[in-house]
């Protein structure tokens, strides 16, 4: 039968497979003096006596094979019995696994103890007959233990299947709940005898694998037992060895007769995992035996349960014998699965007990026991195993596991070597380490008496030095000491200015092997100068003090000390002293802050797109140097600062731990406890309440910075940076500068020495003895990677500790050494790495292929030819060959196609291909090429999981040769082809030859997503584009669209081959990392075929340069094969990510080129509607947007390493629409509740003047109230019906494609979307077609409903009209975002005002912004055909003010504006009012995408959250404004979460409440949507003195309404809009109706202010209404 048919998981499969092997190769011979298994007696049950009896008689009866131990008593004095059975039972056999069974262990539960009785006997009776217990006799020291609870089962009673009595023991004690645990430590109960006796028995054996048997159930349970939260049942407690327990469960089920079947039991459950079950999932045991052999010893141990009925009738004795003979056999030769051997010294070859052996990513290890055996039970497939020992460098291997019996695995420790010193001779040692001597400096500075008892000469002038000044002193040092500095700068600031760093050492100028490299940076900050002025003092300190004080001396001797004192010189000149927290001066001269400037592991924002001029240069440095450790210095703040300073979900004040955060906080604490005052963690007093404990905080946790420098030391360099804030006053005045020195001087200096903590050393080649540079250093359980320098030399800092630290190189065999760092000097570990075994090399990761190893010769073209051949004859499921051309002497370009169906070219998989011999001189990517293929063909055989993915997923094409003439003109050895005769591939393409045609024929027909081409000559990675073009800017560029996807690919394949990134890497080439073409050759003549192939059929192609040597010597190759191998598939499983699918009809039928837009980028689906496109990581959004269907949007995630399945089922497009009249209009929206209930809900928000419900449409879901609200309004004049009908077609829209379409399901989820469709019923059901009648224009009392509304000034006496009064009363109870409105008759988009000329020029900005978003969207209107007829050419950009458009007063425009204070624009969708129904379809098409765009463009803007400081929560009712605007405002909701539209920009927000002070915050809304989001406003109570005035204005106020009232009730009569607001009060006839308002105002809960937008206090209470 076919493998891939079954329905057996791994773990099953193979325990089947492991059977099926043994009971072949085990089967009993028929002989006549072979003894039946009848002589088993199996027809009662064995008592204590009997038991007894029967054991001393089966030893006696076979002395040479058996062993009787007691292993203790238990409570009532019964011997617990064990049996020994081994073939050599009076010798220790040292590499021989101890197995054990338990029996009886609940004294009630019996058929456990019967089976291990008859298992006893089955194997002394058997041993010599019966080849399978022969077998497992020989080579397993077994223990059978029939029952642990001998007291329990005499007080049991047969046939009782579900009791208790006789469970526990004498005392009755649990023992399955009495053992030690891992998260209750002691049982409940005192340690009974049975389990102490038991637990002695488990520590003093090496038992290596176990089974406890038991009742009440038929199922295999495996570790843990319990959980942490001992929830009764369902919590999956997973052990580190999870998947070795479930295939041991599995191995015992799957061979017991029914035990697999999951339901043998009436409350077995168990189907679902065939017959096995994690303890704690099944129910929690705390205290049970099987977890304590697992957390205390060697041993793995499962819980079998034997049989439903725990104490059944002897009857059933046979039965279950019969159902668990062989599984007990099957689960005794597990103990032989995974990796056994010797740990042994390498030397002497003596074995060495308790090594540990770590097993990577399984967090369980077990120890070598006498003689130096182990056995380590794990599940096939690779692992890396590392094997450590006191006194023994720690050994690492890579462990391909079997399926079946495990391999032998020795491992030969070395004892560590002696510190290696490069230099020839080696000088008497000092009698004291010099680094311990300044350790001991370090450690006396932090106490205040010996930092006054160290002496310096110190800096005598303390000044601000501008940038003249600041370079004049460095050249002062510089030339007075020349011995001992090195002047240099890395680069120029935006306005010219270098950028100095002044070096420090004994031997300037270059870096001295061993020694490490130590830099501080000032005055990133322009304002923030205390750290410019301290560095320079403390240079002065270093040079001065050098040869005259002993610390000092030592420091500059074991430092190679870099400070630049200014890394922004720009701002500093326009700061301003005496500046405590101002900006003046803190970007540099781009007004870029330079600490947001950095590339940033989260986000990319417009602060650190691009980097300036400063933050480039210094990148380049730090990257140029080993650096160890940095500090950046600023102010502001006094605090050490460390890693990470943002976090991944924008959290605020998130504790953003980086990997080493237990180092950084002990590097932090050294500068801050050295500090008179940081320590104390109080940094400013006078202007913040800010405590940071020990002086120290978590960059992220204290605030987010995105972009900022430490971290990007961190994670792109060695070195290990902080940030330190130096004092509350950003720019001092002079005269304070003495004081920042005193608290600052030793700080500096005990950081800088912490330099030398942790771990130093050398990484060195066994047999040469040289340095190994960028090996990688690696600490476990710490994920971070540092890399050697180019001596080799490798500085780790650590906290104190015990570590196991790996040095690893590609080619070499790691080496792991455990290490104790204390607080003293860091402790010298060298590494000395092997290069790695060629052979043991392909055993573990090329499938032990031989030829891939061959190192005699290169390929011939015809030897290619017939091997391609044949790999395709042997493997004719799933590999191809193809001759693309033969030349004239029968030399062929031949190819190979591999896919699992090699019959059907599947679009919807990723086509790639991989070309080698481009160019003809170099054959190395022939020979490469031909080993991946042979890798990938017997890797499928062996069902490497790789291997399969690859081939199952992809259609891989390889074509070793294409330049098989000039193959034949190479020359070996020339590397870099100065010998070569032959035609490169350019001069192909330039002669039109037929190999290029052949060639491109292969892209037509497969069509591929990739194509890597290995070329030599060089070690790096070319991108397109080859020759720069010109982009949308107008700008020449090699960038490509795809330029993230071709990155992402070619640093997959770098990254894999580090050498490609090394400088120097090929001798003289500069070309490192990853290019494009058109960096290397600008004229883009020198590979032609990558940009052909992206512009002619959009393949992505990268070029890979894998060799220095074009034509190195054959004895080369293994060793470039095995440098290449990794890199190869990864690239190729990268090219697995992405998304495939199919475009199709709702009745499955494909969509022909269905025109697909990807990330807002056109493609065109296959013939059959297919589709695969290589995407980075992520989400991607993916529209099928084809003529004839409705548009579909999908959102998708992309992982790592993995295709995407999106489907697109495309639904038709209607042929023809139908208007709506009112009674069809409620009909529609009623059954919208039926679509979509949950998201909708359809109400009348009034009636019209002729008593016709106005229907609203509100989409929203339900708990998401915080979002954006956005109002859609239509049909205000009854003839005008278009508008009415977009929005009946846009709410049947969302309800359709709600959880389909994932653009318009996110709209919904995040946004609250009202639709009115009509205003004006009554006018509706008057009108009629026509684009020039009037006919219902008017509501039913002949008003116009757009001159209506009540303006800012209007008469507030006035009657509104019903549906005016409506919708007025509706928005003034809800908050709304924004508005919209849609009219007819003209072709354009207008915007606030409609009665005057006077909108704010701020406001305009966001209006304008507001309407592009409809107008980009709209064919006619981006397209510049707005306008009709006398307006045509009036609004070129498709949009005008309304006032321009058409002014008068009382619309609905100026009433939202001005009232609600929110951006509206109106929309007229034609110039026809009411055109005929068939124009309807391209009115529809004409306007979606920008109904749709303008909901989506209503999110941008600022939104947060007000919060009570006193109270930490939300506050509701506090009013947020724009302080230039003219109107905006919004209301913080009952959460205080609020939002407000607006375009890019800076803006100041203000805010308003009368019980608290206001506020004023600076926030900018960038170009994207998230930018503006997350503000926080903390609201603080005000001063008492500042309530009594408050509380005196307010009593005042109160006063006056009252007096009012009075006046307005005598005089006045009820108003007929009293929701509305209110405004500027102008006379006496206002009074009444300011009395109305404030009677009624609670109806609505509006909220009554007006435009705060002015700075004085007391304008505050001239207000205008705000809504809601």
């Amino acid at each position: 039968m076919a493998i891939r048919n079954c329905e057996m998981s791994g773990p099953v499969l193979f325990s089947t497979v492991v059977t099926v092997v043994l009971l072949v190769s085990h089967s009993v011979t028929a002989l006549p003096n072979v003894r039946s298994e009848r002589d088993i007696d199996t027809s009662k049950y064995y008592h204590y006596d009997d038991l007894t009896n029967f054991l001393h008689n089966m030893v006696n009866q076979n002395p040479t094979i058996s062993k009787l131990h007691a292993v203790g008593q238990s409570v009532q004095n019964r011997t617990l019995w064990a049996i020994q059975i081994s073939d050599k039972i009076n010798e220790t056999e040292v590499g021989e696994p101890m197995f054990k069974y338990v029996g009886n262990m609940h004294g009630n539960e019996v058929i456990s103890r019967q089976v291990l009785i008859y298992l006893i006997q089955y194997l002394l009776e058997q041993y010599g007959q019966d080849s399978r217990v022969t077998h497992i006799v020989d080579s397993t020291n077994i223990f059978i233990m029939p029952t642990m609870n001998p007291d329990g089962f005499e007080n049991s009673v047969v046939g009782q299947c579900t009791g208790v009595v006789g469970r526990p023991n004498a005392n009755s004690v649990d023992l399955n709940r009495n053992f030690p645990d891992q998260f209750q430590s002691q049982p409940e109960k005192p340690m009974q005898p049975e389990t102490l006796a038991m637990i002695k028995w488990i520590e003093s054996n090496p038992f290596v694998l176990s089974a406890n048997l038991h009742g009440g159930s038929v199922v295999a349970s495996y570790p843990f037992d319990d959980s942490r939260l001992h929830r009764q049942a369902g919590k999956y407690s997973k052990a580190a060895d999870d998947s070795v327990f479930r295939l041991l469960a599995h191995t015992y089920a799957d061979n017991h007769l029914h035990m697999h079947e999951g339901n043998i039991c009436d409350d077995d459950n168990f189907v679902a995992d065939r017959g096995i079950t994690n303890g704690a999932e099944w129910y929690d045991v705390p205290g049970g035996m099987q977890d304590y052999n697992y957390l205390h010893s060697n041993c793995l141990e499962i819980t079998l349960e034997l049989s439903c009925c725990k104490y059944p009738p002897a009857s059933a004795l046979p039965t279950e014998w019969e159902n668990n003979k062989l599984a007990l056999l099957a689960y005794m030769e597990m103990v032989h699965i995974g990796i056994h051997g010797y740990v042994r010294d390498s030397k002497t070859g003596e074995g060495i007990k308790d090594a540990v052996v770590m097993v990577e990513d399984i967090k369980h290890n077990i120890t070598s026991v006498d003689g130096g055996a182990y056995w380590r039970l794990l599940s096939p497939g690779n692992h890396t195993v590392t094997v450590h020992a006191d006194g023994y460098e720690a050994l690492t291997l890579s462990v391909e596991v079997p399926e079946g019996p495990g391999i032998t695995q020795d491992f030969l420790l070395h004892k560590p070597q002696e510190s290696v010193t490069l230099t020839s001779s080696s000088p008497t040692p000092p009698t004291e380490d010099p680094l311990d001597t300044l350790n001991e400096f370090m450690s006396r500075f932090q106490v205040a008496e010996h930092r006054e008892n160290m002496l310096f000469k110190e800096p005598q002038q303390f000044v601000h030095h501008h940038y003249d000044a600041l370079t004049n002193f460095l050249y002062d040092l510089a030339e007075k000491y020349p011995n001992i500095t090195h002047l240099y700068s890395v680069g120029k600031s935006v306005q010219n200015r270098d950028l100095w760093v002044m070096e420090v050492s004994d031997n300037p100028g270059r870096h001295e092997p061993g020694e490490p490299e130590f830099k501080y940076i000032g005055n990133m900050h322009g304002n923030e100068v205390v750290g410019r002025e301290l560095l320079l003092q403390l240079l002065e300190l270093l040079c001065s003090n050098y040869g005259n004080n002993d610390f000092i001396t030592l420091m500059v001797d074991l430092t190679r000390i870099h400070i630049m004192p200014t890394m922004n010189p720009d701002g500093y000149e326009i700061a301003v002293e005496g500046d405590i927290q101002g900006v003046r001066g803190r970007p540099n001269s781009h007004n870029m802050d330079l600490n947001r400037n950095f590339p940033d592991q989260y986000k990319t924002l417009y602060t650190n797109a691009e980097q300036e001029p400063e933050t480039k240069v210094v990148m380049k440095w730090i990257q140029s140097l080993p650096f160890v450790l940095s500090a950046n210095l600023h102010g502001g703040s006094l605090v050490a600062n460390y890693p990470y300073d943002d976090f991944a979900p924008n959290g605020h004040a998130v504790y953003s731990r980086c990997p080493d955060d237990q180092t950084f906080k002990m590097l932090a604490e050294a500068y801050s406890f050295a500090h008179s005052k940081m320590h104390l963690g109080h940094p400013c007093p006078t202007i913040s309440s800010e405590y940071f404990k020990d002086g120290i905080v978590n960059g992220a946790k204290w605030y987010s910075v995105a972009g900022g420098m430490q971290d990007w030391n961190y994670l792109h360099t060695n070195c290990f940076e902080i940030t330190l804030e130096l004092g509350c006053t950003k720019y001092p005045m002079q005269s304070e500068l003495p004081k920042y020195w005193a608290t600052n001087k030793f700080p500096l200096l005990v950081y800088m020495g912490q330099v030398h903590k942790g771990v130093r050393g050398f990484v060195l080649e066994e047999n040469s003895q040289h340095g190994v540079a960028n090996a990688s250093i690696q600490v476990k359980g710490i994920n971070h990677t540092i890399i050697s320098a180019q001596d080799g030399d490798y500085w780790r800092l650590l906290a104190p500790g015990q570590y196991i630290i790996t040095a690893s190189k590609q080619g070499y065999h790691p080496q792991s050494v455990t290490v104790r760092v204390t607080d003293g000097a860091a402790v010298v570990v060298n590494f000395t790495l092997k290069l790695a075994d060629g052979q043991r090399w392909s055993q573990s990761f090329d499938f032990d292929i031989a030829e891939n190893l061959e190192s005699m010769s290169y390929l011939t073209t015809h030897g290619i030819q017939d091997e391609v051949n044949q790999l395709a004859r042997m493997n004719p499921g799933f590999v191809t060959a193809d001759t693309l051309h033969m030349n004239r002497k029968g030399k062929s370009v031949t190819a190979i196609h591999m896919s699992s169906d090699m019959d059907q070219h599947e679009e919807n998989k990723a086509h790639v291909l991989l070309l080698g011999g481009l160019n003809g001189n170099d054959p190395v990517s022939t020979e490469l090429l031909m080993r991946l293929a042979r890798h990938l063909i017997k890797g499928y055989n062996q069902k490497h999981p790789h291997c399969v993915k690859l081939i199952e997923h992809s259609h891989i094409h390889i074509i070793p040769q294409i330049n098989i003439e000039g193959a034949s003109k190479a020359v070996p050895g020339d590397c870099g082809g100065e010998h070569y005769s032959g035609q490169t591939f350019a001069d192909l393409v330039k002669n039109n030859d037929t190999v290029v045609a052949a060639l491109k024929s292969q892209f037509d027909m497969h069509q591929f997503e990739f194509v890597l081409a290995l070329e030599g000559g060089g070690m790096y990675m070319v991108i397109p584009r080859n020759s720069e073009v010109m982009g949308e800017s107008g700008i020449y560029t090699a960038l490509t669209e795809d330029d993230p996807v071709l990155q992402m690919l070619a640093h997959t394949y770098a990254a894999a081959n580090t050498a490609m990134y090394e400088a120097g890497t090929c001798g003289g080439s500069l070309l490192e990392g990853v290019k494009h073409g058109a960096d290397i050759n600008p004229d883009g003549k020198a590979a032609p075929l990558m940009d052909w192939a992206y512009d002619q059929h959009h393949t992505l192609m990268l070029c890979a340069y894998i060799s220095c040597c074009k034509y190195p010597p054959a004895d080369m190759l293994p060793s470039l094969w095995m440098a290449n191998l990794n890199p190869l598939m990864n690239t190729l499983l990268k090219t697995l990510q992405g998304v495939q699918g199919q475009v199709s009809d709702i009745s499955s039928r494909p969509i022909k080129e269905a025109i697909i837009k990807l990330d807002n980028r056109e493609f065109t689906a296959s013939e059959d509607g297919t589709f695969f496109f290589l995407l980075n990581e992520g989400f991607h959004t993916i529209v099928a947007d084809t003529p004839g269907y409705e548009s579909l949007n999908k959102k998708f995630l992309v992982e790592s390493d993995v295709t995407s399945e999106v489907n697109l089922i495309l639904t038709p497009e209607a042929d023809s629409l139908e208007y709506h009249d009112y009674e069809h209009t409620k009909d529609m929206l009623q059954g919208l509740t039926n679509m979509c209930k949950d998201i909708v809900n359809i109400h009348s928000i009034g009636t019209s003047s002729l008593k016709r419900d106005l229907l609203m449409a509100d989409f929203h879901k339900p708990g998401k109230n915080s979002t954006p609200g956005v109002l859609f309004v239509s049909n205000i004049h009854g003839n005008e019906a278009v508008g009415r009908e977009l929005l009946l077609l846009l709410a049947d829209d969302i309800c359709r494609n709600y959880g389909k379409d994932s653009y318009i399901t996110d709209l919904v989820d995040n946004t609250r979307l009202y639709l009115l469709p009509s205003l004006n019923p009554d006018g509706m059901a008057l009108s009629q077609e026509g684009c020039g009648s009037t006919q219902g224009h008017k509501n039913g009392r002949e008003i116009d409903l757009d001159m209506a509304f009540p303006g800012i000034e209007a008469d507030l006496r006035q009657v509104l009209e019903p549906e005016v009064a409506s919708l007025t009363q509706w928005m003034a109870g809800t908050d709304l975002s924004t508005a919209i409105s849609l009219q007819s008759g003209d072709l354009v988009v207008t915007y606030p005002h409609r009665r005057t000329d006077q909108t704010m020029k701020a406001d305009e900005t966001t209006l304008k912004k507001l309407a592009s978003a409809y107008v980009s969207n709209h064919p006619q209107l981006k397209s510049g055909a707005a306008g009709c007829d006398s307006t045509t050419g009036k609004y070129p950009g498709g949009m005008v003010s309304a006032f321009k458009q058409h002014n008068h007063s009382g619309s609905l425009m100026d009433y939202i504006y001005d009232s609600q204070h929110i951006p509206t624009i109106t929309v007229y969708t034609g110039c026809c009012v009411y055109p005929s129904s068939s124009s309807l379809i391209d009115l529809w098409h004409a306007n979606k995408k920008s109904l749709f765009a303008v909901i989506q463009e209503s999110h941008y803007g600022v939104s947060g959250v007000v919060v009570n400081k006193q109270s930490s929560t939300g506050m509701s009712g506090v009013v947020i404004y724009v302080k230039d605007s003219g109107t905006f405002q919004t209301l913080a909701d009952p959460h205080g979460y609020f939002h407000m539209y607006l375009a890019p920009g800076k803006y100041s927000l203000k805010t308003f409440s009368p019980e608290f002070p206001q506020h004023t915050m600076t926030v900018t809304v960038g170009t994207d949507a998230n930018q503006g989001k997350e503000v926080r406003i903390v609201m603080s109570k005000t001063t008492s003195k500042t309530l009594l005035v408050v509380a005196a204005g307010v009593i005042g106020f109160i006063v006056i309404i009252a007096i009012t009232a009075v006046i307005c009730l005598k005089t006045g009569k009820n108003k007929k809009y009293d929701n509305i607001g209110f405004h500027r009060l102008n006379g006496e006839a206002e009074d009444e109706d300011d009395y109305e308002f404030f009677q009624k105002k609670n109806k609505y809960n509006t909220k009554e202010y007006h435009d705060y937008s002015s700075d004085d206090e007391h304008d505050l209470y001239d207000g205008r209404l705000l809504r809601r």
